[in-house]
């Protein structure tokens, strides 16, 4: 009843309940609640009865009191100022007096600087690639400068794509691709998208090697600002989201990191680069 993996099982079981909250069949439903009922009597045998206490360093972070069940979440921030105080760190410490089963989680919420981002794999590798849909008198655009601009004429429509490769079964994730601000988005018919396959195989010609051509994403949403994707479940390989967008105004614009995240674990994640757009006439 003590093994180490019977915490991450329930939660990979947690994880795997279909969108209508079940386990797929009858049998699966019974054999995944009796085990559920087994892990409550070993690890929730105890009422919560605890005072959490939380430091920074040697600064007091704040207090937390849990008595008797409840679905209740509770939140202690500290500060990014206070965070930054020590340029080596400090150590966070949680310390729990009384009886009963604690469950945490630590995040981090900062801003990206508005200048260039490099990518990012903690959980799932994305890049982001620009290619141009209508016919232009240069072949070559868009292009890109020796300095990394993109650089797209005013007016012709993009084919934007984003690729997310990841090497686990995700849950519950979703893909964003934020526009930069010389960009819109055009509606249009959802089309097909390319699903578990190798990289070299999307850059290289061979086409006939793909595994799968279907929806992976389960929902999409062309808003104003940036472009959505999401699925409940990802199964490990690369997966590809495209749309359309028109470049519409000229300027030089920043363009944040396409990214991917598990909503609900958001610290399994990754960004791709970030990309300066040019838009001429």
């Amino acid at each position: 009843p003590q093994h180490p993996l019977a915490v991450p099982l329930v939660r990979r079981l947690q994880r795997d309940r279909g969108s209508t909250g079940c386990w797929g069949t009858t049998q699966n439903n019974a054999f995944v609640l009796l085990a559920m009922d087994a892990y409550f009597a070993v690890y929730e045998k105890t009422d919560p009865n605890f005072t959490l206490d939380l430091f920074y360093g040697d600064t007091y972070a704040g207090t937390q009191r849990w008595s008797g069940r409840t679905a209740e979440s509770r939140a202690v921030e500290i500060p990014m100022a206070d965070l930054l105080v020590s340029a080596a760190g400090s150590d966070l410490t949680l310390h729990k007096q009384g009886p009963g089963r604690l469950y945490y989680r630590l995040g981090l919420r900062y801003c990206l600087p508005g200048t260039h981002v490099e990518a990012l794999d903690a959980g799932f590798t994305v890049e982001r690639r620009y290619e141009t849909l209508d016919a232009v008198a240069d072949a070559s655009d868009p292009e890109r400068t020796e300095d990394g601009r993109v650089v797209v004429r005013g007016g012709i429509r993009i084919r934007v794509t984003v690729l997310v490769s990841t090497r686990r079964h995700r849950y519950h994730v979703a893909v964003v691709d934020p526009l930069p601000a010389g960009f819109e988005t055009e509606e249009e018919a959802a089309q097909p998208s390319i699903s578990v396959i190798s990289r070299q195989t999307y850059r290289g010609s061979h086409r006939s090697q793909i595994r799968s051509y279907s929806f992976w994403y389960q929902h999409r949403n062309l808003r104003t600002e940036r472009a959505e994707a999401f699925t409940t479940h990802m199964s490990p390989g690369t997966h590809v989201f495209s749309y359309t967008a028109r470049a519409t105004s000229v300027g030089v614009f920043f363009a944040p990191p396409a990214y991917a995240e598990e909503m609900y674990t958001p610290e399994t994640h990754g960004r791709s680069s970030s990309d300066k757009v040019e838009v001429v006439m």
